[in-house]
């Protein structure tokens, strides 16, 4: 169940229309995508009322971060901005940058719709993991199942992002930006990636000596 004010809303039960939707380029300029990738843990719906349903099977890791960066980029370039609902019933872990793309869909979502994205099926230690980085703090994060409702089966396919391979440099810039958007939510989280963004910062660097 996803709550949008006074209006509760399933999802599934209310027998919404799942569409495929056609593969379109990463919507910058300057991320260019190289031998795409067809294996990635991240799956998306596109419903037919406002609302994305990603799925997240296994490991969220900077590896497959280029895919959320993917499905935002995607809906920016569009006429609508929906509201995103990440089921994470089969996540297992998530490293920062993961965390940190899904953070830029949150803020994006609050500032062009006023509400927050949801996080539904979350295991206790990946809203550990989201809580210790504050991601609280811009996500409605929900233990309540969503996905075995037997009143309906509606949702029957996810279209299965095709994980862009990035050059060294733009993969960077990813990783600065979603670190970046940590930061940005709780500046407790400057401390703890010092380190990580000197390194990044470093790397880029060397990407524009060469």
């Amino acid at each position: 169940m996803v709550e949008d004010g006074s209006e509760s809303l399933d999802y599934k039960s209310q027998g919404w229309h799942v569409c495929s939707v056609s593969p379109l380029p990463i919507g910058s300029p300057e991320r260019k995508v190289v031998n795409p990738r067809s294996e990635s843990p991240v799956e998306y719906a596109d419903l037919n009322d406002g609302f994305v349903v990603i799925r997240v099977q296994g490991r969220g890791t900077h590896l497959h971060a280029p895919c959320l960066d993917y499905i935002l980029r995607r809906y920016k370039a569009g006429q609508s901005s929906p509201r995103f609902i990440f089921d994470l019933g089969h996540c297992t872990m998530m490293d920062s940058t993961f965390m940190g793309v899904l953070a830029s869909m949150g803020i994006h979502q609050w500032k062009s719709s006023q509400s927050r994205l949801v996080v539904t099926n979350i295991r206790d230690h990946v809203r550990e993991l989201l809580d210790t980085l504050g991601l609280k703090h811009i996500v409605e994060m929900r233990g309540a199942d969503m996905t075995n409702d037997d009143r309906s089966t509606d949702i029957t396919f996810f279209e299965p992002v095709t994980t862009p391979d990035l050059s060294r440099r733009d993969r960077i810039l990813m990783m600065l930006e979603a670190h970046q958007k940590l930061i940005d939510i709780d500046s407790k989280n400057e401390v703890k990636f010092e380190n990580v963004i000197k390194q990044l910062q470093d790397g880029l660097k060397d990407e524009r000596d060469d």
